[in-house]
């Protein structure tokens, strides 16, 4: 198609030798030039691979490749394994979507797979790349087996990089050179360095800048260094991913920087090797920030089976370092700086310094856990300084700051490593461990979160814990109380009492313990502390057990039991009369009432002490017109005199009520 330019200038050119006065004709010509000038620029399209039995045919990769302009699109509508004979290169800004289809471009072993120029933005999206090699007669050059990227802008998701390899180059699966690139929710797996050569999944040159997220990268091999990952200069971030079973006869398994920045959150480096020393990470004079991951299980035969570093810095934050393996430095081993907060590094293994080793450079550490590595916690040819509230459960590490513990058992999970919640595995802390709520905030040692992400500290208390996980047991405590009450009245007061650390809604039944239902409690709460109180009315006195039971609504309850002590109604006297009825008799009559209204005449004995050595019991009746009792008595005296008369009368729960009066018998 001819380009429109030409006509856009003869437009212009026309607008100008009619002259300026003709305005209208002047605007017209403006607005169709802006047409065409528009028209020009929208020159995208999306191309379809139709065919995926092949490279060069009708409807192929390569045929629909080399008639693609910049700016355009290409997906699949077949899917299927595509061999590739010769290096598809890109040279223009391109698109490859195989979305929808099951598409994967196949070196066979033969050839390199892409190659991209540099300045050029290239996108890979759902596709595999399988088998390409370079350094073989089919490579546009000796690096990257899958992907040559040599200065371009490459952005890979949702792919799947398998068995690439290099001979003596480095990059098996992918190689960068100065560029960019950015690999999301994607696989680099099986890719390899034969014969020599760096970066067996992926090798970073010459300052380039690498982000990776949401992907894993594994059993990735190396023939010299960096097993996964290879970086020389520049940056490389990676987040939310997972780095294992990858690994190089010499250093740095999982990723070997060198001079670059690299900054891992949030991931997992676990099952790496390397023989010489760094079997997940090896740091030679770059600046690495590790936080809310983990290195687990990884393993060399000399120094650093988790992390090596030579030079510059390190620093560790909300992290796990477990079961790694090392001659010396089982979790770390460093001739450089390095920093550590909020950490746990437990069960690794090495001849010295099973956890941390420090062959002189300098380990700051805070807030953190060291403890249960045979060889020794710490290994100290140089200074391991202790920034505060450190727990070792020896004696090799030297805390001695600030609310350091050593000595101490720090009862983590003796199930090690477990999924926590969070993207990466952690070690929880026990219940009952020393650890828990001992780091006060204002020791600026707390971060917001731990490496799950949960918050720190849990609860809105005012100290967080030791080591990369926040505990969040729910603390329900529950004590009884002496209950003290009357048969027949109603008792209402406190029966236990607790203290609450959860963010749950407390209520709590109460069982009187007299046969009765169970009661609703009412929960007064301030702060961390709770009482429990109820109301009930006790039949009969005596001593009662009271259990109250509470619960948090989110699984956590409690209970206790309260004794009660229940005593007798009070009788009260209400009528008293007493005196000489004739000729040495006397007479008492009497009226009472008993403050339990279930009281009955059998619950009463009256006795009538007469003075002159004898006493009679009297029988006590209900008194038809009240609710009172009433009883009578007489009594024949044999000479006259002056008597002290005393009525006695006593409930069988024990009360009693009593009146003395003087008789005088004629």
């Amino acid at each position: 198609m001819q380009s429109p330019l030409p006509l856009v200038r003869l437009l212009f050119r026309v607008c100008v030798r009619l002259g300026l006065g003709l305005v209208l004709l002047v605007g017209l010509c403006v607005v169709v030039a802006g047409v065409s000038l528009h028209a020009y620029a929208a020159s995208s399209a999306t191309l379809t691979v139709t065919d995926c039995s092949g490279e060069n045919g009708p409807g192929q990769i390569g045929t629909v490749l080399s008639s693609a302009s910049a700016g355009d699109t290409i997906t699949f509508s077949c899917s299927g394994t595509i061999p590739i004979t010769s290096p598809l290169s890109i040279t223009k800004n391109l698109t490859l979507d195989g979305s929808g289809q099951s598409v994967t471009l196949d070196g066979g072993n033969n050839t390199q797979v892409l190659f991209v120029n540099g300045g050029v933005s290239f996108t890979l999206k759902a596709l595999t790349i399988a088998h390409g090699i370079a350094g073989a007669g089919g490579a546009s050059s000796g690096n990257g087996g899958g992907l040559d990227n040599e200065g371009g802008t490459v952005t890979i998701s949702t792919s799947t990089f398998a068995n690439n390899s290099t001979i003596g180059g480095p990059g098996g699966g992918l190689y960068t050179n100065g560029g960019t690139v950015t690999i999301s929710n994607s696989t680099f797996s099986g890719n390899s360095n034969n014969g020599g050569g760096p970066g067996g999944g992926l090798y970073n040159d010459s300052g380039g800048t690498v982000t990776i997220s949401n992907s894993t990268f594994s059993g990735n091999t190396a023939q010299d260094s960096g097993g996964g990952l290879f970086s020389s200069g520049g940056t490389v971030t990676i987040s939310n991913s997972t780095f294992s079973g990858n690994s190089a006869p010499s250093e740095g398994g999982g990723l070997y920087n060198q001079d670059s920045t690299v900054n891992i959150t949030t991931s997992t480096f676990s099952s790496n090797s390397a023989p010489q020393s760094g079997g997940g990470l090896f740091n030679q004079g770059g600046t690495v920030s590790i936080s809310n991951s983990t290195f687990a299980n990884n393993s060399t035969g000399d120094l650093g089976g988790g992390l090596f570093s030579n030079a510059r810095t390190v620093s560790i934050s909300n992290s796990t370092f477990a079961n790694n393996s090392a001659l010396q430095g089982g979790g770390l081993s460093t001739f450089a700086t390095v920093n550590i907060s909020a950490s746990t590094f437990a069960n690794n293994s090495a001849s010295q310094g099973g956890g941390l080793d420090n062959e002189g450079g300098t380990v700051n550490i805070g807030g953190s856990i060291v403890a249960n590595n045979p060889g020794g916690n710490c290994s100290n040819n140089g200074p391991i300084t202790s920034t505060g509230y450190n727990l070792e459960s020896g004696p090799d590490c030297g805390f001695t700051s600030t609310g350091d513990q050593q000595n101490t058992d720090p009862k983590l999970d003796p199930n090690g490593l477990q999924n926590n919640g969070g993207p990466t595995q952690t070690i929880a802390l026990q219940q009952d461990s020393p650890a828990i709520d001992v780091i006060p905030t204002s020791s600026n040692l707390c971060s917001v979160t731990d490496q799950r992400g949960n918050s720190r500290p849990d609860d809105n208390e005012s100290s967080c814990d030791m080591g990369a996980y926040e505990s969040n047991y729910v603390s329900l405590s529950l004590n009884g109380t002496n209950v003290n009450a009357t048969e027949g009245s109603r008792f209402t007061g406190a029966v236990a009492s607790g203290t609450y650390s959860g963010s749950g809604t407390l209520s709590a039944s109460i069982d009187w313990g007299d046969g009765a239902s169970p009661s609703t409690g009412t929960v007064n709460q301030s702060g961390s502390s709770f009482t429990v109180s109820g109301s009930h009315t006790y039949a009969e006195e005596g001593n009662y057990t009271i259990n109250v039971s509470v619960s948090d609504g989110q699984g956590q309850s409690t209970s206790t039991t309260s004794p009660a002590t229940v005593s007798d109604a009070a009788l009260t006297l209400t009528h008293f009369v007493a005196g000489r009825l004739g000729h040495r008799w006397a007479g008492v009559a009497a009226t009472f009432t008993d403050a339990d209204p279930a009281g009955t005449v059998s619950d009463y004995t009256a006795t009538i002490t007469w003075g002159d050595g004898t006493t009679s019991t009297v029988k006590v009746y209900k008194n038809p017109f009240g609710k009172s009792f009433v009883l009578a008595g007489v009594h024949r005296y044999a000479k006259k005199g002056k008597y002290t008369v005393t009525l006695t009368v006593t409930d069988q729960g024990g009360s009693t009520l009593s009146k003395t009066t003087t008789i005088t018998v004629k």
